[in-house]
């Protein structure tokens, strides 16, 4: 049981735990970036935050189902779309593209006075319980609109439209009415700018 549960990964699942880190470094540099560069314009966060996902989710959803995010590995795991014999991996390779990708970021950004967070969660008076419930809906919530499709059998291009029209709806309409709330949505989000 334990030799073909822990046995070692052959190359189709190398190649897929590359792709999720190079997603997920992708992912998270242009995102952040976006939102640390033009913080005030809510447009063009959304834009950026809804196409990079879209396409990423064009681009690697036949390799490795283009989670680019623990959580939507969790919900495809619950959903028995990912085994768990490539969870740890799955999670594993989001963490280390994550933590490359802001890495990258506090590279390029590291000459601008302007910029004194790599985009860590900040609670800006809004207890911290509060902050848990939120990314723990709106996580939920992105999970679903990238899981539920594919178990519909719904084409991956209309697929990472519904992700990308979800995204842009919620960084355009939900989240700049939650006064000092900066989404995460993504747990390495969350933990890559605390990591470097």
């Amino acid at each position: 049981m334990f030799d073909s549960l822990y046995s070692l990964p052959t190359i189709v699942s190398m190649q897929r735990y590359l792709v999720e880190a190079l997603g997920t470094f992708v992912l998270l540099f242009l995102t952040t970036f976006t939102f640390l560069e033009a913080s005030q314009n809510v447009l063009l966060g959304a834009l950026v935050a809804a196409t990079s996902y879209a396409v990423l989710m064009i681009l690697f959803q036949s390799i490795s189902g283009a989670h680019c995010n623990p959580a939507v590995s969790l919900g495809a795991w619950v959903g028995r779309s990912l085994s768990t014999h490539d969870l740890v991996p799955y999670f594993l390779a989001q963490c280390i593209g994550g933590i490359g990708g802001i890495l990258l970021l506090s590279f390029v950004v590291s000459g601008n006075d302007e910029i004194v967070a790599l985009g860590e969660t900040v609670l800006s008076g809004i207890p911290i319980w509060k902050v848990i419930a939120l990314e723990a809906v709106f996580t939920s919530c992105l999970t679903l609109a990238i899981v539920l499709p594919r178990r519909m059998g719904i084409s991956p291009h209309i697929a990472a439209l519904i992700v990308g029209i979800f995204l842009f709806a919620l960084h355009l309409f939900v989240l700049p009415g939650i006064p000092g709330y900066l989404a995460s949505l993504n747990p390495v989000r969350t933990i890559a700018p605390l990591v470097v």
